[in-house]
């Protein structure tokens, strides 16, 4: 519902400190690659733009789309299957454990993981980033039947 806020609407605390560099992250899977557009263009929107938008997936998936320059992606084919197991691939390779099997991000990137069939506020990031200035160390949360995803395009 558009017309519920954020509760930090207006805050630009983020803003005014040094721009946050972090990037998306989310893996796909085949029967939801037609929704990929809708959701990098919400990725894009964001009042803070991220430095990229990495998506993982298995072999299964052939066929990503071509989302323009607006929404730019880079891909990264994972062997395991499941979006717990492609994430963890990424955060293996950041922490030195596994194999890489996609970016390797500078250390004081942040990384905010999202559905592949959410529409994500476009204070999404912008209210994450703020969250995580006032808890550092600590892992924030976004809780995806509050207010900061619209809906599933799923549904």
């Amino acid at each position: 519902d558009p017309s519920r806020t954020p509760p930090l609407k207006g805050d630009d605390t983020v803003i005014n400190g040094p721009i946050p560099n972090y990037a998306f992250t989310l893996s796909v899977i085949p029967r939801r690659v037609k929704y990929l557009c809708l959701v990098l263009d919400s990725l894009w929107q964001q009042t803070i733009p991220p430095r990229d938008v990495f998506i993982f997936h298995g072999p299964e998936v052939t066929d990503l789309p071509d989302c323009g320059a607006h929404n730019p992606y880079s891909s990264f084919m994972v062997p395991d299957t499941g979006p717990g197991i492609k994430l963890r691939h990424f955060l293996r390779a950041q922490n030195g454990t596994g194999p890489s099997l996609g970016p390797t991000l500078p250390v004081d990137w942040d990384v905010i993981v999202v559905d592949d069939d959410s529409i994500m506020h476009p204070e999404l990031a912008q209210t994450l980033l703020l969250a995580k200035r006032r808890y550092p160390g600590s892992v924030i949360v976004n809780d995806a039947y509050e207010v900061y995803e619209f809906y599933r395009v799923t549904v």
